[in-house]
Formats: C-alpha cells, structure tokens, sequence
C-alpha cells in the first residue's frame, strides 16, 4: 500500500496481511510513527455470473463463474502516540485498489493497493 498526501509528492509504503476472510492487518510508517490496524470488508457492488448444469434426473453437476464487483473496505489506524488515519477503500477484490485516507491532523492522502 502507498499513500501520498495531497500537500506533498512524498510516498509512504506500507504493507498488508490478511488476517482472514474480510480482514486485514495495516503497517505502514509516517514522519518517524509506524500507524497500524485493521481493514474490513464492508460491502461490494453487484455482480453477475453464469451457471451451468450437465446431466439429467438425480445425476445431476454443475458449475459457475462471476464477474465483476467492487469491494468497499475501512481502515483504522493509529500510532503509537495516539494520532490515526481513517481510509475509505475500494478494490477489486484480488488485492487491488484505491484509498482516501485522512489523519486527525485533516491531512487527506491518496492511496494505491497494490
């Protein structure tokens, strides 16, 4: 994960873990404190998919395929320090997305999940 805030050019590189099904764990350093927490799954856009079925009677198998959808997270982070960061995240749900992130300073920064 990499955030730039919007005053700067600057780029903070992070990392994230999944912790399980819809969660993750968040690390990433900023201006010498090291925020870390949590992201959940929060909801996804709708998708579509096909299903197929093969045989006849009690024989019966099939199978399916879907597409599409955005995945929309929240983060919250703090520091050791007592300071945070607060993201809205959208992604694809393979590990790809964006953020917007913003501190308890109003800092708002920009972020990529890659």
């Amino acid at each position: 994960m990499d955030l730039m805030p919007r005053d700067s050019g600057k780029i903070y590189s992070g990392t994230i873990t999944h912790t399980g099904i819809g969660s993750v764990s968040i690390s990433i350093p900023i201006e010498g404190q090291t925020y870390k927490g949590i992201g959940v799954h929060t909801g996804s856009d709708d998708s579509f998919g096909f299903f197929q079925v093969y045989g006849k009677g009690k024989s019966v198998t099939g199978s399916s395929q879907t597409f599409g959808g955005n995945h929309t997270a929240k983060a919250i982070l703090s520091s050791p320090d007592n300071h945070g960061i607060r993201c809205d995240v959208i992604g694809d749900g393979q590990g790809h997305g964006s953020a917007i992130c913003l501190d308890d300073n109003g800092r708002i920064y920009d972020a990529i999940i890659h």
